[in-house]
């Protein structure tokens, strides 16, 4: 089960374009407006160009699973970068309480492990759901997932590592 891995939904947003996002304006508690997909890939730095279609394929293959239609645009339009926590997910948890989830680095086809969804892959291998693929850290060590199987395709999860299950799980 996804919630006793350490994994919680936050949200059933896709990443197609329609507001997703949220970003401070003026004082964090007064007011937060809405950003649509294409908003917050132009505020991303160290952006690498579209990712390769066969790096998507290959890690697709790796994954066994192909990645939800959305990302994968999403993907092709932002090949990874970083916001720095400066934007936040805000969905509700399975128990119907308000969650929020920073924005740090963002994953894609990079050499740079704090980039890369290849090395993320392999570093949660075994240590959260193989249902979920990390697709951005928050600014604390978090990871955000994404659905690639089941009911929890094209859903997003925040993983906290603070409740990772002990290795005798």
């Amino acid at each position: 089960m996804i919630e006793g891995d350490g994994a919680r939904r936050i949200g059933t947003q896709s990443l197609s374009p329609r507001p997703v996002l949220s970003r401070p304006t003026g004082r964090w508690a007064d007011r937060v407006d809405r950003m649509t997909i294409d908003e917050f890939i132009a505020e991303v730095t160290k952006k690498d160009p579209p990712a390769p279609a066969d790096a998507l394929a290959a890690f697709e293959t790796r994954i066994g699973q192909a990645l939800p239609d959305d990302y994968r645009r999403f993907l092709s339009d932002c090949n990874g970068g970083h916001v720095g926590g400066r934007y936040w997910f805000q969905g509700v948890n399975p128990q119907g309480k308000p969650v929020e989830a920073g924005v740090h680095h963002i994953g894609g086809f990079r050499k740079e492990a704090h980039f890369s969804l290849l090395w993320a892959w392999d570093c949660y291998d075994g240590r959260i759901p193989d249902c979920l693929v990390w697709i951005h850290d928050d600014p604390f060590g978090n990871a955000v997932c994404i659905g690639i199987r089941g009911a929890q395709r094209g859903r997003v999860y925040f993983w906290d590592h603070e409740n990772e299950p002990d290795e005798d799980w």
